[in-house]
């Protein structure tokens, strides 16, 4: 209860502070001063990732290690649910000028912010309890930082409304219709332990080109199907913000597995997590050419993971949870960003690029693998484990084509671990002709399409000429 009094105490001091300083340093400022806070509260989600926490465990009845955990705490993962969507929103709310964003900072995160106040306890016994898998914090530093985070996530709020004056208009039915996004963007932002924790372990796995292989990828493209025709004629700054958003959830979501196991295998350079990372840049530089290696190399690549999911668990286990959603936002979302007109389509000098940039990142997970493995792996070794960056240092590969398996006569040792470099080079050429490939279909269907949007505007011109639109009619041209 002390705790919970402090952060009221320091969240009124700072909210006064900021008001009284909105005269002498105006609204620009203290838009400034909510941009610092938004990142900074980001960022204490994210590294929060890398710190222990038992609530892993309220699994519903999962089998993990060969030990069974039965404990269920339902409401707490609704609440760990709806203050997810806090984490994403509040940067995209303070630096964009996008009404909805901002009014489900003050009329949905808000109260969301309170009810994270009230249950401060319960996160913290979660936090505190030494039965987690990531690095464990004493309390005291949990309690801190846990801290900041409720601070600010009722402070932007508060200096939204009554700071910065910005309200609900009553008046605009867009206002109240944005509202309505709402259930929507809390199913993009599910935490990757929620489906467990609310509904059960199970026996049930996703096999390759299964029943349920197969509905996932339908689903992916019905997602980014239903996306795309909400915001095509969206303004640029929505489109762009709510891809921001996506690529923040995706980031944050990546780093989520750090929760369950922090080691070198871990890191994030298979070429989907490496994803995570480089889509949120991309969409922050807006560099063609670094764009060209994400999208050709991560919509490939998360292709063939659609097509052969690395899974070995129940279908609603933290692992495989993550590895869905993951690869489906690494499928979307570059595809999404050309269909938004956010980045230029691709082009002659695209598979260049893609060549250039996945040369270097293929280069990279060699020496890395070659070095950690021969000289930095300890058998038995929590974090200084093996890793097979880009599957090319054990058989997955050619498990899916036996036809490769040849190279096994050709092995080489470096400090007692075995390497098949003609193996590494056939995955090398394999997936590169593999991208050319998608990247050669992928044009020939943008192709299809501007001829499609081409008919649509010859139809609505003739529908226009006959009278049946009257008063209101369909847009012609999408906005840049």
């Amino acid at each position: 209860m002390l705790n919970i009094i402090i952060i009221i105490f320091v969240t009124i001091i700072l909210f006064t502070l900021i008001s009284i300083s909105k005269k002498k340093f105006g609204e620009n400022k203290i838009l400034s001063v909510c941009k610092i806070l938004a990142i900074t509260f980001f960022s204490l989600a994210v590294i929060r990732n890398f710190f222990n926490d038992s609530f892993i465990w309220v699994i519903n009845g999962g089998v993990y290690g060969e030990t069974l955990y039965k404990e269920t705490d339902i409401f707490h993962s609704l609440v760990r649910w709806l203050s997810l969507l806090s984490y994403m929103i509040y940067p995209v709310a303070v630096y964009f000028s996008v009404r909805i964003y901002r009014n489900i900072t003050i009329y949905f995160c808000l109260p969301v912010a309170i009810l994270v106040l009230i249950n401060y306890e319960k996160f913290i016994m979660y936090f505190t309890e030494n039965s987690g898998r990531a690095i464990y914090l004493p309390e005291i530093y949990r309690r801190i930082e846990f801290s900041l985070e409720v601070i600010i996530m009722i402070l932007i709020p508060l200096i939204l409304r009554f700071v910065l004056k910005h309200k609900i208009n009553i008046r605009d039915k867009s206002d109240w219709w944005g509202l309505s996004v709402i259930p929507f963007m809390l199913l993009i932002v599910i935490p990757v332990t929620l489906p467990q924790s609310l509904f059960g372990f199970t026996n049930k796995f996703m096999k390759p080109l299964s029943f349920e292989n197969l509905m996932w990828g339908v689903t992916a493209l019905l997602i980014f199907v239903l996306l795309y025709f909400l915001l095509r004629f969206k303004s640029r700054e929505l489109r762009y913000s709510f891809l921001i958003f996506l690529a923040l959830y995706l980031f944050y979501h990546y780093n989520s597995i750090y929760l369950m196991d922090l080691n070198l295998s871990r890191l994030p350079f298979q070429l989907c997590n490496l994803g995570a990372y480089l889509i949120l840049i991309s969409l922050l530089v807006k560099k063609k050419s670094f764009f060209d290696f994400i999208l050709i190399g991560n919509v490939s690549g998360a292709m063939i993971a659609f097509a052969f999911p690395d899974v070995s668990e129940g279908m609603l286990s933290f692992w495989n949870i993550h590895f869905y959603i993951e690869h489906t936002w690494v499928f979307i979302l570059p595809l999404l960003t050309v269909a938004l007109r956010i980045m230029p389509r691709p082009n002659r000098k695209s598979p260049i690029n893609f060549t250039i940039g996945f040369s270097i990142y293929f280069i990279f997970c060699v020496v890395a693998g070659v070095i950690i493995n021969s000289f930095v792996y300890v058998e038995g070794h929590p974090v200084l484990n093996k890793v097979n960056y880009f599957y090319i240092f054990d058989d997955t590969v050619a498990n899916v084509i036996p036809a490769i398996k040849f190279v096994w006569k050709y092995p080489l040792v470096i400090s007692g671990f075995t390497f098949y470099p003609i193996y590494i080079l056939i995955i090398y050429v394999l997936f590169v002709g593999f991208c050319f490939v998608v990247n050669w279909v992928y044009i020939k269907l943008l192709v299809i399409a501007d001829d499609h949007f081409k008919l649509r505007q010859i139809r609505i011109n003739l529908f226009k000429e006959r009278g049946i639109y009257k008063n209101k009619f369909p847009k012609e041209n999408y906005e840049d």
